[in-house]
């Protein structure tokens, strides 16, 4: 019998995105973002490598659209 992962804690499970997607999905530069993410404008991640991540609901909360447009939009190439 195969085992199942598991999965620690499901409800953290956020989508992501790099600085120039967010950029690009919030209308702004790079240096904006990074900006944002310096002042503590912009929630994000930091990954154990130090690179930092948006979570989408953050971009969402800046843009008022929902994560799942979001989704769509990033699925579809861009705007």
């Amino acid at each position: 019998m195969a085992r199942q992962r598991k999965v620690r804690n499901p409800q953290r499970l956020v989508a992501v995105v790099d600085v120039p997607t967010a950029a690009d999905l919030l209308d702004v530069s790079p240096s904006t973002v990074y900006r944002w993410l310096a002042d503590g404008d912009i929630g994000f991640i930091t990954l154990p490598s130090g690179i930092r991540r948006i979570p989408l609901p953050e971009i969402a909360r800046i843009t008022g659209m929902p994560v799942e447009v979001i989704v769509q939009i990033l699925q579809s190439g861009g705007r």
